[in-house]
C-alpha cells in the first residue's frame, strides 16, 4: 500500500498538468510583451510606417512608452510627435484598462508558476510512488482542455464577431471598458483636433495579436508535448523490472 498513489496525488498531477501550460503561456506573454524587438519586427513585416505615418525611429519611441506604461514603469502611455499627441484619450483609458487586466494576470501567473515548482518538489520527493500515474492523469486533463478548446475554436468559425464579442465582454464585463475596446473614427470620448482615434490598433494590429497568439500556441503545444512524452516514457519504464531504478 505504501506505494499506491493517494488520492490528493491524483489532483495534484492534475492541477500540474493544467499548470505547466498556464505557467508556459504567462511566462511566453512577459517575455513578448517585455520584447521591443518583437514589436520592431512586427512593425517591419506589417508595413506599419505606411500605415500610420510614423517613421521607424518614432515608431519606436511609440513602443518604449507603451512597454514601460504596460510594465509600470511610467504613469502615462501619451507620445507626442511633432507637437501632435499620438493616442486618443479613448486609447489611453483602454490601454489603462488593460494594464489592470494585465496585471492582475501576473499576479494569477506567478501564484501558479510559484504552485507548480511547489507540485514539483513534491514530485521529486515522491517520485517512486507517482511517476507511472502522471500520464494517466495528464491525458486526461488534456483531452478535456482540448475538447473545450475544440469548442471555442468551432464557435468562433461559426460566427467570429459573436465569439471577439463575448471574449471581450469576458475580459471586459463593465460596459464602460467594454466599449472602449472598440474603435471607431469617431471617440466615445472629447478629442483634440487631429488626433486619429484608430491609430492605437492601426499600430497594434490584428496581424500582430494574430502572430503573438501563435507564438504562445507554440510554446504552450511544446511544453504539454514533452510533458506528455516525458510522462510516457515514465510509464512505460515503471513498468518495466529493469528499468525501474530509472
Amino acid at each position: 500500500m505504501k506505494n499506491k498513489i493517494k488520492w490528493y496525488e491524483k489532483i495534484f498531477i492534475s492541477l500540474f498538468s493544467l499548470f505547466l501550460i498556464i505557467s508556459t503561456i504567462w511566462i511566453t506573454v512577459m517575455l513578448v510583451t517585455s520584447a521591443k524587438a518583437f514589436f520592431i519586427f512586427e512593425f517591419q513585416k506589417n508595413d506599419t510606417v505606411n500605415v500610420t505615418g510614423y517613421s521607424m525611429e518614432e515608431l519606436s519611441k511609440i513602443t518604449d512608452v507603451i512597454i514601460a506604461f504596460l510594465f509600470n514603469k511610467s504613469d502615462s502611455m501619451q507620445v507626442t510627435i511633432n507637437n501632435q499627441i499620438v493616442f486618443s484619450n479613448q486609447a489611453i483609458k483602454h490601454m489603462s484598462d488593460v494594464r489592470d487586466l494585465y496585471n492582475g494576470g501576473q499576479i494569477i501567473g506567478l501564484v501558479i508558476f510559484l504552485l507548480t515548482i511547489a507540485i514539483a518538489i513534491y514530485f521529486f520527493f515522491n517520485w517512486q510512488r507517482v511517476k507511472k500515474h502522471i500520464f494517466k492523469y495528464s491525458v486526461i486533463v488534456y483531452v478535456l482542455l482540448g475538447v473545450i478548446l475544440l469548442g471555442l475554436l468551432v464557435f468562433a468559425i461559426v460566427d467570429f464577431e459573436k465569439a471577439f464579442y463575448w471574449f471581450h465582454k469576458a475580459i471586459f464585463p463593465d460596459p464602460a471598458k467594454f466599449n472602449d475596446a472598440f474603435f471607431d473614427t469617431i471617440s466615445n470620448y472629447p478629442e483634440a483636433p487631429g488626433v486619429d482615434n484608430q491609430m492605437l490598433v492601426k499600430i497594434l494590429s490584428n496581424q500582430l495579436f494574430m502572430d503573438v497568439g501563435i507564438i504562445i500556441a507554440s510554446f504552450a503545444t511544446t511544453a504539454l508535448l514533452a510533458w506528455t512524452i516525458f510522462s510516457l516514457t515514465m510509464m512505460i519504464k515503471s513498468k518495466k523490472p529493469h528499468l525501474n531504478n530509472i
